[in-house]
């Protein structure tokens, strides 16, 4: 008999019909056989019950427009969420006009989502609940008996730093939560990278993305819809731009000095008696006498 300590009915008291795997049933008076990708859940006591939220996670998909069985529409009324570290649950067959929640909404472990009902491919009143890993279906049973399975939540990697002009950095922009850290180029996922400014180590180009080692073994694909590459200052450029200030500023004091000369004069001759003297100038050449 199985242990059941995260549920998926709010009275928290679900009884199994039909199990994960291949499986055998009557479908109106006939015999069906096919792999069921999830577990069939009532109540023990009532066969009706509410449907809760597995764990948190963002509703991805519903539906609510089924009257009740119908074979075209073999899972009925639904509710798909999507939780962290690419996991997804899903709750078939909801009684008409029960769902709660709809794309979009953010839903917390235990919240209420719908009601049990027998809408699609269905021979009874139930609740049919899928866990997918990657969009691989995976027997519910282990996770619903917390042994040794659980639904992991994100983990972010990488040390965030602040803006550094002479390191190279890569900022993730504000809006980015879902971009992974890999162990290699494209390689093993190990988690997720907060928002913010982080040093660049080294750089790779793979797959035709340019990725980014931010840490050991810590690397990271760049696109610029979601990240900035920050370049370090190069010293080179910085001494060019130094000496460029300095001529800048000796240009400025002699232009001051020649204001000054043409306000002031310049004393180019001084005579020895009183006589009548006279210069020859070319063109251009100019001619500054002390007041």
């Amino acid at each position: 008999m199985p242990n059941i300590i995260n549920h998926v009915l709010k009275n928290q008291n679900e009884k199994i019909t039909s199990n994960y795997g291949n499986r055998s049933f009557y479908m109106q008076d006939r015999l069906v056989s096919d792999f069921h990708k999830g577990i069939d859940l009532i109540d023990k006591n009532e066969k009706n019950d509410h449907i809760i939220a597995f764990e948190d996670g963002v509703v991805i998909e519903t539906r609510d427009s089924v009257e009740g069985y119908d074979a075209t529409k073999s899972a009925g009324n639904y509710v798909y969420i999507k939780h962290d570290n690419n996991y997804t649950t899903r709750y078939l067959h909801m009684k008409l006009g029960s769902v709660r929640v709809k794309k979009g909404d953010k839903v917390k472990k235990g919240s209420i989502i719908g009601y049990t009902g027998a809408t699609g491919y269905v021979t009874g009143t139930h609740v049919h609940f899928e866990i997918r890993n990657n969009n691989i279906a995976e027997d519910p049973l282990p996770y619903l008996e917390g042994t040794n399975k659980i639904i992991k939540t994100k983990i972010y990697l990488g040390t965030k730093v602040t803006k550094d002009t002479t390191k190279d950095q890569i900022m993730i922009k504000e809006n980015v939560t879902d971009l992974r850290v890999r162990e290699s180029p494209n390689g093993k996922i190990l988690g997720y990278i907060n928002p913010g400014i982080y040093n660049i180590i080294s750089k790779d180009t793979k797959d035709g993305y340019d990725w980014y080692q931010i840490d050991t073994g810590y690397y990271i694909a760049y696109d610029p819809k979601w990240a900035t590459i920050y370049l370090k200052e190069n010293s080179l450029n910085i001494d060019l731009e130094k000496q460029i200030e300095i001529l800048k500023q000796k240009v400025e004091q002699l232009t001051k000095e020649n204001e000054s000369l043409k306000e002031e004069g310049k004393l180019i001759y001084t005579a020895t008696q009183n006589d009548i003297y006279a210069i020859k100038l070319y063109q251009g050449e100019k001619l500054y006498l002390k007041k």
